[in-house]
């Protein structure tokens, strides 16, 4: 009896509407019902063609299968850590902190700040950051859905309203949101 081969052969998968269904690229498998599950992260630079978002990593992930193409939903982002690093110099406080929030759709998410002042400041200060950061996200994210946090996000929106908030108590260099996530 004779041993019937199934050959692998390469799937197409694509964006969600949000980035304007565009390839991410081809992945392999036998089925493509297979892939049902399976992340992929790309680069936002690829997916914008914006050199500025060269430094920041998406994550989708394999939802459907619809005329021999994978489709996939945005599952989060994240910050490469040696941008951070980078934009982090001497002479100045980084200011992390980590939360989870409840979208107006009800989806938890996690939101992963970064705040890096322009000049060195006292523990009370940073805690009074941390305090207002988690305060003025949590508002927006409460008022707004997951789609329009990710859009927001991905244009620097909350990102520049924290900059403007938080100034009023203490110079602020950068403000980023390091990661942000779908939580289980």
């Amino acid at each position: 009896m004779a041993v019937k081969k199934i050959k692998k052969r390469w799937v197409e998968m694509l964006a969600p509407k949000e980035f304007n269904s565009i390839e991410l690229g081809p992945s392999y498998c036998m089925e493509p019902e297979d892939l049902i599950g399976r992340k992929m992260q790309v680069n936002l630079m690829h997916l914008t063609r914006d050199i500025k978002k060269q430094n920041t990593r998406v994550t989708f992930e394999a939802c459907a299968v619809k005329d021999g193409c994978v489709h996939t939903n945005f599952s989060g982002l994240e910050i490469i850590p040696s941008h951070i690093k980078r934009i982090t110099k001497r002479n100045k406080t980084k200011i992390e902190d980590s939360f989870k929030c409840v979208t107006k759709d009800k989806i938890n998410v996690i939101i992963k700040p970064v705040i890096i002042t322009k000049s060195l400041v006292s523990n009370k200060t940073a805690t009074d950051v941390r305090r207002n950061v988690k305060e003025l996200i949590s508002k927006y994210v409460l008022e707004k859905s997951y789609s329009g946090i990710v859009k927001s996000i991905l244009n620097f929106e909350i990102q520049k309203m924290l900059s403007f908030e938080l100034k009023k108590v203490t110079p602020i260099s950068v403000s980023l949101i390091k990661k942000f996530c779908i939580t289980k």
